[in-house]
């Protein structure tokens, strides 16, 4: 019997929800109606921690865009020992650029997009606005003071963030007199010459990096 024909929408996806993992995956072979339904639900949480993984699903949301809609929270590789990053020629995407071109431009297809984890990639966050993000997570190496630029203005027309981590292997310089109303934010963890910029109402927890600063006063 065929379920889409007594049930609407809605009472498929909850059925779909209520699945197991495995489970959602051999539904989307079902039909095509089921099949739509149950990637908008597996879209909705994406975590990508292999770069080929990431190459080829940023790909395929490139050539359907339609489904960005259905992804609240993104991350991005965060998890590969230094030693294969260094050997990432040898990986399928064998230009650097390339996957982190594919990132950024798999990014600004989220209009939904809550809660962003961008860890050791060079793509650029910093170029999207996401009406509804909630959380940036954002880790840095060898960022240099352009790209710091780039993250004022960012955080800037993300008035709504309620959770903030920044961590950089250099320093972040912020000019002098530079305002950030983050009015929501209730969490922040990243350098101490960044939250003395910005404006608060319901801050509860701050953890500060220190470490630069006792290392120039050695």
């Amino acid at each position: 019997m065929d379920i889409t024909r007594w049930f609407p929408n809605e009472v498929i996806e909850q059925i779909v929800q209520a699945a197991p993992p495995a489970d959602r995956a051999s539904l989307c072979r079902v039909s095509k109606l089921i099949h739509d339904l149950s990637l908008t639900i597996l879209n909705r949480t994406v975590e990508l921690y292999e770069y080929n993984s990431a190459g080829a699903f940023c790909l395929a949301l490139i050539e359907n865009p339609s489904r960005g809609d259905a992804i609240r929270s993104f991350s991005v590789p965060s998890a590969i020992p230094r030693e294969r990053r260094l050997k990432r020629d040898n990986w399928h995407w064998d230009n650097w650029s390339t996957l982190e071109y594919l990132v950024t431009e798999a990014m600004k297809l989220m209009p939904r997009l809550e809660n962003l984890v961008m860890h050791y990639l060079q793509s650029e966050p910093m170029e999207c606005t996401f009406p509804r993000l909630a959380t940036f997570d954002i880790a840095l190496s060898g960022t240099g003071m352009p790209r710091w630029q780039r993250l004022v203005p960012f955080l800037r027309r993300h008035p709504n963030l309620t959770r903030l981590r920044i961590k950089a292997d250099e320093d972040i310089t912020v000019a002098k007199g530079t305002s950030i109303s983050l009015l929501r934010l209730k969490h922040f963890d990243g350098p101490t010459t960044l939250i003395r910029s910005l404006v608060v109402r319901c801050l509860r927890e701050a953890r500060l990096d220190w470490c630069s600063h006792f290392h120039r006063r050695q």
